[in-house]
């Protein structure tokens, strides 16, 4: 049904470029977010009758950019996890490529699907997504539009819906014949797979329910025993499963997924036997679809001046790189961090090629040793949890500071700059029905995850999407739109400044900043074809959202 609701309305919004203001849409629009009396509203309403533009095309030329020259360095927390040295730095990189193809002069950016395939489909129907990238009838291929477009997928791929394997397969796809223009990151939901290839097998069914420890990530009062779930249930591979999925990656609803994607290909009833060998054969087949998508994507990117990671960058974990030997357990974190004078895409380069060191050793040791002290990727497994690296992480760390949009912390924000980094672009915290961005005259940050748009849906997204394209700036630099649905069916479309490497953004901010007069309500995006200019705002407090409007 929202499929069914949404496709209509993305379908004439990408078709014609434009929006034309419905008088009593705006009306009820504006009246539904509170920014004004009903009289006032019907009068701006009545008055708006011409077709708005949304958005407008440019083409963008590379420029040559300045050295970057980073003159600090953030300081392990312990003398004893001083760097090990710069040994990463010359490993042999992936057989993929992790960097975008200097060519690429504007670039597509969407993230945190979670298997759900029609929010996909639906996102890449959005005007400014149908200009970069082309979804085949049949959804069965992608295809970038011209030769000097990018796209970038964020992370979080797996869990949330009916779609994890055609997902990956379409992406993995897409990767392989544009491996230069198309990346894809790794996020937790991704990354936790690796531990469904030991946990899963025969050699871990053969413990007892009570020889496996706990989670040390959850919180003491949370854990649940496998013990206590089996409640008298035989320990075999589909309970084994179910309980892993339950109480270790939250996603209880993913095997029920799969076994309605599994039917919709098979075109008959499953077993629970055949959905759980989905999970084995995607993480152990060696073209296994799990197993593909990890080998393929990375933990960062830089892309012109842009950064891009699945979480966030908190000020400790800017610069670091994990150690191999690095557990999946709370003990003291080792690494290293990359010469602040190498900058930023070095320390980008050396993550990366830890990634592909700990992803080839889980790929040559999948299973524990034979005291179930050690596995391959543990190291990778580790990058996915705070306590295993004390913070040190772009996966799942976030830009906001307890649970609210609070200023970029200024330490990242010179990290960045003395690196040439104007922008840096993440999923991972769901904010709301549209992104936030939080911006200072050096740094924009987007945060794009808006996999909780819609609490009221089934699938706790509705009809609200967003895209965000990045283009090249002819002069130098290069500047970011916001385009998207939100969960009311108002369309959204927000322009950020062009910004450039070593140069305070000139334009007027606007949408990144404080309402005037508030604290901790934030101007989120710009309402499309609404005259005078009305924005969006938003106050968070974890997942609960307050919005409203505001007219400058």
């Amino acid at each position: 049904t929202q499929e069914i609701l949404l496709q209509p309305r993305a379908e004439t919004f990408r078709r014609s470029g434009h929006t034309k203001p419905n008088p009593w849409a705006v009306m009820m629009a504006l009246a539904r977010r509170g920014l004004c009396g009903l009289g006032q509203t019907l009068v701006r309403a009545v008055l708006l009758r011409a077709r708005t533009q949304a958005t407008l095309t440019r083409r963008f030329q590379l420029q040559p950019q300045p050295s970057a020259t980073p003159s600090h360095m953030i300081p392990c927390t312990s003398p004893s996890r001083q760097p090990l040295g710069a040994a990463l730095l010359s490993t042999t990189a992936a057989t993929h490529s992790t960097c975008m193809s200097d060519s690429v002069e504007r670039v597509c950016y969407v993230t945190d699907v979670e298997g759900n395939f029609n929010y996909f489909r639906n996102v890449l129907q959005l005007n400014k997504a149908a200009e970069h990238v082309r979804l085949s009838d049949d959804g069965s291929r992608l295809d970038l539009v011209g030769d000097k477009t990018g796209f970038v997928f964020g992370g979080d791929l797996f869990d949330k819906g009916p779609g994890d394997m055609h997902l990956a397969n379409l992406l993995v796809d897409f990767k392989q014949r544009y491996p230069d223009r198309v990346h894809l990151l790794i996020g937790n939901r991704d990354v936790n797979k690796l531990k469904l290839a030991a946990e899963l097998h025969e050699s871990d069914l053969s413990l007892g329910s009570d020889d496996l420890t706990p989670p040390f990530w959850l919180p003491e009062e949370t854990r649940v025993s496998l013990k206590a779930f089996l409640n008298g249930q035989p320990n075999n591979q589909v309970n084994r499963l179910r309980f892993l999925l339950q109480t270790q990656m939250g996603c209880a609803e993913t095997f029920e997924f799969r076994r309605k994607e599994l039917q919709a290909v098979r075109g008959e009833e499953v077993t629970d036997e055949q959905v759980c060998q989905t999970f084995v054969d995607g993480i152990h087949g060696p073209d296994g679809f799990y197993r593909a998508y990890l080998r393929h994507a990375q933990l960062a990117l830089v892309w012109n001046d842009t950064l891009f990671v699945h979480g966030g960058c908190p000020h400790q974990a800017a610069g670091f790189v994990p150690a191999m030997d690095n557990t999946h357990d709370p003990a003291p974190v080792r690494g290293w961090y990359v010469p602040p004078e190498q900058g930023v895409a070095a320390w980008v380069d050396a993550l990366n090629k830890f990634k592909a060191e700990a992803f080839a050793e889980f790929e040559d040791q999948p299973l524990w040793n034979s005291s179930r002290t050690h596995r391959g990727g543990a190291a990778l497994l580790s990058y996915a949890h705070r306590l295993s690296v004390e913070g040190r992480t772009v996966m799942v760390q976030d830009w906001l500071v307890d649970k609210k949009i609070a200023p970029i912390d200024k330490r990242v924000e010179d990290y960045f700059a003395k690196s040439g980094i104007v922008r840096a672009v993440s999923g991972h915290k769901p904010v709301g029905d549209s992104p936030v961005v939080v911006s200072t005259e050096n740094l924009e940050v987007i945060m794009m995850d808006t996999s909780f748009s819609d609490i009221q849906s089934k699938d706790n997204r509705g009809v609200a999407c967003s895209v965000l394209c990045l283009e090249r700036d002819p002069a130098g630099g290069s500047s970011a739109s916001i385009t998207g649905l939100l969960k009311d069916c108002d369309y959204i479309d927000t322009q950020l400044p062009t910004r450039a490497p070593y140069v305070p953004v000139r334009e007027p901010i606007v949408v990144g900043q404080p309402v005037p007069g508030t604290s901790d309500e934030w101007v989120k995006g710009q309402l499309a074809g609404l005259e005078p200019p009305t924005f969006v705002t938003v106050s968070l407090d974890g997942f609960k959202v307050n919005y409203g409007l505001w007219q400058p």
